[in-house]
């Protein structure tokens, strides 16, 4: 329960199963906004509280946003609905509702954390359709090369397959015929610039053309694309593996850009950024109440309490060894070591 402050008016309230710590001292904002900073709070979250900011979270209906439990736990899933990324010949083209990895979710997680699980939750669940939807013509056959079930153990035991020619060099000509071979959720790649700046550096600039019908629209919220980078080699392998980067750092903005908590836009590039190191600054500037040992001591058993609910149990095997070896190499390392079962 937030104590009262004599002479603050405009204190922020908690949040639903938030507590503050006792001495936890109140930073008032230039705007005349007071807040106990989350450092100096405790989470007691409950899947009724990680919902009720679920609510508070806009970004698309096409990405519902699902918070479970499971085995008395609970996590953040997050739905995506559209076309079937892997259609069977004369399927529908009704839309369809697929679902991400679980995101586990403490109950003592502080509650700006939950909502950065949430966003990273997003971005990740578009990055594996983006990967899907990046499509190469080989050989008669349309092949997803960056996709996400690729069968690693398998790639392991023919790694040196993957060295083959990585770095030849290609011509223009070579890299508009391969662009023609390329397609991403119906749009196509068209090699507007090519020019060698230097013995180093290469300069692309390539557009994306995007049909009606393509879902690109509500992905990056433009129908046209334009991708200009700077490459230090000129191959065909430099170029696909910059392309899938410049498509899932573009979706990484769009989801900066349009997700917000409460209407506001945390990850924008709008924000201006040293007003966050402003406000760091303000969070955790020392007052009077700072200075109580009762207070540091209550903050530093917090801390700990939560630190040890995530102590890792570590089961006898080669695993174990390993992990063993590994700290080993660390002989005076501080906080809360793994629990080695020794059954």
């Amino acid at each position: 329960m937030q104590k009262n402050f004599p002479g603050h008016n405009n204190i922020i309230a908690l949040q639903q199963r938030e507590s503050q710590l006792s001495n936890a001292p109140l930073i008032e904002f230039d705007n005349g906004h007071s807040c106990i900073p989350q450092q100096y709070l405790t989470f007691s979250h409950t899947r009724e509280s990680v919902e009720s900011i679920v609510l508070d979270i806009q970004y698309s209906d096409n990405y519902p946003i699902f918070v479970c439990a499971d085995h008395r736990q609970f996590y953040i899933q997050i739905g995506i609905i559209g076309q079937d990324n892997y259609p069977y010949p004369n399927a529908s083209a009704q839309a369809k509702i697929v679902y991400g990895r679980k995101w586990r979710v403490e109950p003592m997680l502080p509650t700006s954390e939950i909502i950065q699980t949430v966003y990273l939750a997003i971005v990740v669940a578009r990055e594996h359709e983006i990967r899907e939807l990046f499509r190469i013509q080989y050989k008669g056959a349309i092949t997803t090369p960056f996709n996400n079930h690729q069968d690693l153990p398998a790639l392991a035991h023919i790694q040196a397959e993957f060295q083959n020619n990585p770095f030849q060099p290609a011509s223009k000509t070579q890299l508009k015929q391969l662009l023609l071979t390329i397609s991403y959720d119906g749009a196509t790649f068209d090699l507007r610039r090519l020019e060698q700046l230097d013995n180093r550096h290469w300069l692309f600039e390539i557009q994306l053309d995007v049909p009606a019908q393509s879902s690109l629209q509500h992905r990056y919220g433009d129908s046209d694309m334009i991708l200009t980078f700077l490459l230090k080699e000129c191959s065909i392998n430099a170029l696909l593996h910059e392309l899938m980067a410049q498509l899932l750092r573009e979706s990484r903005h769009q989801v900066a850009e349009n997700f917000r908590y409460q209407g506001f836009r945390r990850f924008s590039r709008k924000n201006a950024a040293l007003t966050f190191s402003k406000l760091s600054t303000q969070m955790r500037k020392k007052t009077i109440k700072h200075s109580l040992e009762s207070f540091n001591q209550e903050v530093e058993f917090s801390n700990d309490s939560i630190d040890q609910t995530r102590i890792p149990q570590v089961h006898n095997g080669p695993l174990a060894e390993k992990i063993a070896k590994c700290l080993a190499a660390h002989p005076n390392i501080k906080g809360f070591l793994p629990n080695f079962t020794k059954a």
